[in-house]
């Protein structure tokens, strides 16, 4: 039984990093086609503001995204699945006050103060453009993961990889036809209403399948975000980890520079496709067994789990080692400048690699607020970092910055869940 337990996790997983890779090379379908035809200061812009809304937007969604797979697994093992619905719309809610209040506060912030934050007129635009743009992100994000709770990861897995970057596909191609490229921004913004429309119409849809019992399990609003905030608060930290990088550098080295390390950047956290790939898969399943105290078979999972990201990450890191230089060739002129980032970015990724789901085991068996603390701190370290580095090293400097902080933050949790639970989430 267990044995069958084990090749399911595997299909399933070959499964979803399928969809998921499927969804790589669409990006960077979009990439090449935006490289190649979009002035590079202009894709800057489009990379800043992804990084940026990534980041507020991981504070907008409070963590629910990521707590309600945990009550997922959770009310599984109750047997109260058809509770999750109360669950849903309690966290849409809170999304949604959480969303216009920070729009709110925005909009009456005085110029002085909006001026502390950024001195650049454009910069400060793209802000305003992003903090409107906000609910419709953070309600996306809850969709996806009330997907993967419900058990539809492959359904979650298209949205995500397929139906996401549809309509901004379309819309970059259409306002390229028409000679208004300056409207980029506003097309990849305008991407995430129509899917938090689409996705929300879906998720009721099958939230209002569920048999519900008579004598529903109540989970209180206030659980649910003493169960969330840590979560958002450790899901900033790790996007601030991943987009620190971009952020800084285009303060200091301006909009061009950072559309060539941006590539290299998303060709390195493509390999974590696979470490994805997996968590996706047991993140449902370390909660529900740790619920039930199985903690023999939450060890035999990651195990098997972390061997199977190391097996098929590190081969790519060769391929992408000897071939790097002839890979950022495709994205056009002078992007193969930024072949040294992309081999310092891989080693952070090899690191992640060989400490496997350390991040989801956590999240998953309550230890977010240690999880976030960690997090917080390799933030801390990598911003001093990126701003010590980028100016003498440049592109080289912030590479260096977010793959040292990889491997710190993953030693770090790593060793701390081995003392705790004596599960061991690296490769062994």
């Amino acid at each position: 039984m267990w044995k069958r337990l084990q090749d399911g996790n595997t299909l399933n997983t070959l499964s979803v990093l399928a969809l998921k890779v499927f969804g790589v090379f669409f990006l960077f379908g979009i990439t090449f086609f935006l490289t190649n035809n979009f002035d590079a200061y202009l894709v800057g812009q489009y990379d800043f503001t992804r990084s940026l809304l990534l980041i507020v937007g991981g504070l907008a969604v409070l963590g629910m995204n990521q707590s309600i797979i945990y009550y997922g697994g959770y009310l599984k093992a109750k047997n109260e699945l058809s509770s999750l619905r109360k669950v849903y719309f309690k966290m849409l809610g809170i999304i949604l006050i959480f969303s216009c209040l920070i729009g709110l506060i925005y909009s009456f912030l005085p110029i002085k103060v909006i001026g502390l934050i950024s001195e650049d007129d454009e910069k400060r635009q793209l802000l305003l453009k992003v903090t409107f743009s906000l609910g419709f992100f953070a309600v996306m994000m809850l969709n996806f993961d009330t997907l993967r709770s419900l058990g539809y990861i492959k359904t979650s897995e298209v949205f995500k990889n397929v139906i996401r970057y549809i309509p901004f596909a379309l819309g970059a191609f259409y306002i390229y036809m028409i000679n208004l490229e300056a409207y980029l921004v506003e097309v990849f913004l305008l991407n995430f209403v129509l899917l938090a429309f689409i996705s929300s119409l879906y998720v009721i849809y099958l939230l209002q399948k569920i048999k519900s019992d008579s004598a529903s399990y109540l989970i209180p609003t206030k659980s649910i975000i003493k169960r969330s905030y840590p979560m958002a608060i450790g899901f900033i930290a790790y996007i601030l980890l991943q987009s620190t990088d971009v952020l800084i550098l285009s303060k200091l080295k301006g909009f061009e520079i950072t559309a060539y390390y941006a590539v290299a950047v998303k060709i390195a956290t493509g390999l974590s496709l696979v470490l994805l790939a997996v968590n996706t898969v047991i993140a449902p399943q370390i909660a529900q067994l740790f619920e039930e105290k199985e903690i023999e078979r939450i060890n035999q999972i990651i195990s098997k789990s972390t061997r199977l990201i190391f097996l098929l990450t590190f081969p790519i890191v060769l391929i992408l080692v000897l071939f790097g230089n002839s890979i950022l060739d495709l994205f056009g002129e002078n992007y193969n400048l930024s072949y040294w980032s992309l081999n310092i970015l891989l080693i952070g990724q090899v690191v992640n690699a060989f400490f496997g789901p350390v991040g989801t085991y956590m999240n998953m068996t309550g230890k977010q607020q240690i999880q976030q603390l960690i997090l917080i701190l390799a933030v801390v370290i990598n911003i001093v970092l990126n701003f010590v580095l980028i100016p003498i090293y440049s592109m080289e400097g912030a590479a260096i910055a977010t793959a040292t902080t990889t491997i710190l933050w993953n030693v770090a949790a790593s060793r701390y869940v081995h003392q705790k639970d004596h599960v061991k989430t690296y490769l062994n």
